[in-house]
């Protein structure tokens, strides 16, 4: 809505104002989670969009595919302007590493690795909505599969670094409510995706493993709130899968 645009980019904006004059350092970029786009995927949508948000806020905008976005004329609604405005536009593909996007100095000490957690749209059951050459090559359901064990090796060769990973859906729900978008129980069965099946458990191969051991922060949104939640070891949840903490928003 373009109150709502408004709104989150004149408090990007105060903010960006506040931290210089502080003398403390300024947002480099702006990250989105995810479901950019609810309405229809045409000119006009990102005319507002520019109109509420890119002109407002003068900084390169990341943006994570949500399950609102995956559909095909949304999902080159979004990779199709990839490298516009002047490059601020940043979304090439389901999956990326944001070093190769940005200039060195805006993640000079950290990797953050933006990936692809929509698996539960119907036809990305099956193909994934689009390429992302680093993270998987199949074009049927093993994307999936592929996807993890990249994002493994990724983390695990530059652990010097802090290690940050952006996707859609959260691995971890929220203990305080059990609703998501309003409705009881939903919640359990779309961190579960993120676990794995049993085979995955009991390997600890799931995506929701290898963040927890490999990742400091895993950054993510769908939910429609805002929680941060560091777990704790367990008797099924052994110490090393207690590094990452997550933040939903």
């Amino acid at each position: 809505a373009p109150l709502l645009l408004a709104r989150v980019a004149q408090a990007i904006r105060q903010k960006q104002g506040e931290w210089l004059e502080a003398k403390q350092t300024p947002a480099s970029f702006v990250l989105s989670t995810g479901d950019n786009l609810y309405g229809d995927a045409t000119d006009d949508a990102f005319k507002q969009l520019e109109r509420e948000m890119l002109d407002v806020v003068q900084l390169p905008f990341v943006l994570v595919l949500g399950n609102h976005d995956v559909a095909p004329s949304k999902y080159v609604w979004h990779t199709g302007r990839h490298g516009e405005r002047g490059g601020r536009w940043i979304c090439p593909g389901p999956a990326f590493r944001l070093a190769d996007h940005l200039a060195a100095a805006d993640t000079a000490l950290v990797d953050i690795t933006v990936i692809n957690t929509n698996k539960l749209n119907g036809p990305i059951r099956r193909a994934p909505p689009g390429p992302a050459p680093a993270f998987y090559k199949s074009k049927d359901h093993g994307w999936w599969k592929e996807q993890k064990q990249s994002l493994e090796r990724m983390l695990t060769a530059r652990q010097d670094r802090w290690q940050i990973v952006v996707g859609h859906h959260p691995c971890e729900y929220v203990p305080l409510s059990t609703k998501e978008h309003g409705l009881p129980v939903v919640k359990w069965f779309t961190t579960t995706f993120m676990r794995g099946g049993m085979k995955s458990k009991q390997k600890r191969s799931g995506l929701a493993h290898i963040l927890r051991r490999s990742a400091d922060l895993y950054l993510c949104g769908h939910q429609h709130l805002f929680a941060a939640m560091k777990l704790r070891p367990s008797s099924s949840r052994r110490t090393a899968e207690t590094r990452c903490a997550f933040v939903i928003v």
